[in-house]
């Protein structure tokens, strides 16, 4: 219990003292933190870590069209399934952020990929627009659509994403 009770102040805290010239980062501390920690690390079995130093490849396969695409559609629609980063499982289930607005999601995508993921990126990488979040907004996708999409993307490139298994 106190380790949960830490946990909670140290968000609430991270949350309330972000740097307001930073949207992303603002954004990423009230709706990724609670699972993915405030730093990005991760929180063991249920949030992996998003960054590259941490065996997150979600920035390598953001420089790919394919894994663009995959994390546009994370963010819209959430993921479900177990995943594998750096030999640790993780079960938790990410919900979707429809309600925010492209805009947000496309700051949101950018802290994580253009700031904290910039030292992997190369060259020229271009930053996330509003319009990836708005031509994927009417789909009806669902989280393990999204964890097929992942397995598809492993499978067009890969060790672009950790390692997947089927959900049960």
């Amino acid at each position: 219990m106190p380790r949960v009770l830490s946990f909670v102040l140290t968000t609430f805290f991270c949350v309330c003292t972000a740097n307001a010239n930073d949207a992303g980062e603002n954004l990423f501390l009230l709706h990724c933190a609670t699972c993915h920690m405030p730093a990005a690390i991760g929180l063991s079995g249920l949030a992996p870590p998003l960054l590259a130093s941490r065996g997150s490849a979600v920035a390598k396969s953001a420089a790919t069209d394919h894994g663009r695409s995959y994390l546009v559609k994370v963010l819209s629609f959430g993921l479900v399934g177990p995943i594998t980063v750096s030999g640790e499982r993780y079960s938790g289930l990410m919900p979707n952020f429809a309600k925010l607005s492209d805009s947000e999601l496309a700051s949101i995508a950018n802290h994580l990929i253009l700031t904290l993921n910039a030292d992997v990126l190369p060259a020229g990488f271009a930053a996330y627009r509003e319009a990836e979040f708005a031509e994927v907004r009417g789909k009806n996708l669902q989280p393990l659509d999204v964890f097929k999409l992942r397995r598809k993307l492993e499978s067009i490139i890969p060790g672009a994403t950790a390692t997947t298994r089927s959900p049960p």
